[in-house]
């Protein structure tokens, strides 16, 4: 399959001061960053992943898989429940909680906070509550969308993510074995 997006003007993206002041109302709480994600999200990644994992088994094969591809042991420990309004999912090092059918962007989205979480815990620090979508969250997670959904990849999330004013932080791998 052709790694290659359709043609698409990225111009077709409004604009993020009005779309954040539309989305403060079901992100009650959340940092303007954390805003400007789901946004980033929502119109960039969404259109492009129809997958719907609905069962544990298929959540654990694919949380078992990317851990294990990208050189890590000890995957996390997930929990699945039924769909909540409150949250679609969540993540704290080493623990998944999914509430219904997931996504593959949430999936890996998830991972990539377990992964950074974890990450800074074999650093001896955790990152403030406001980084949780910080610079090394988003590397990560890009690193994982443009590994594993098609037809994404990184020339093209980097554009995307900097008409949207985000820039990942490109550190040296840290593996970390819990």
């Amino acid at each position: 399959m052709s790694r290659d997006l359709p043609a698409r003007t990225i111009s077709t993206i409004s604009t993020v001061d009005v779309e954040v002041a539309s989305w403060r109302t079901v992100l009650q709480g959340s940092s303007r960053r954390d805003e400007i994600v789901s946004l980033w999200e929502h119109h960039v990644l969404e259109p492009h992943d129809k997958t719907r994992l609905a069962n544990e088994a298929g959540i654990k094969a694919v949380v078992d898989y990317v851990w294990s591809d990208m050189g890590l042991s000890h995957p996390p420990v997930f929990e699945l429940r039924p769909p909540s309004r409150a949250a679609m999912a969540c993540a704290t090092a080493g623990k998944l909680l999914f509430f219904g059918p997931q996504t593959s962007v949430t999936l890996l989205h998830e991972l990539a906070h377990v992964m950074t979480l974890t990450m800074d815990e074999c650093l001896g620090h955790a990152p403030p509550l406001e980084e949780s979508h910080g610079d090394v969250w988003l590397a990560c997670y890009v690193h994982l969308l443009d590994r594993y959904i098609r037809p994404l990849n990184k020339g093209y999330l980097m554009l995307t993510l900097s008409k949207y004013g985000l820039r990942p932080s490109w550190s040296p791998t840290i593996r970390c074995d819990q």
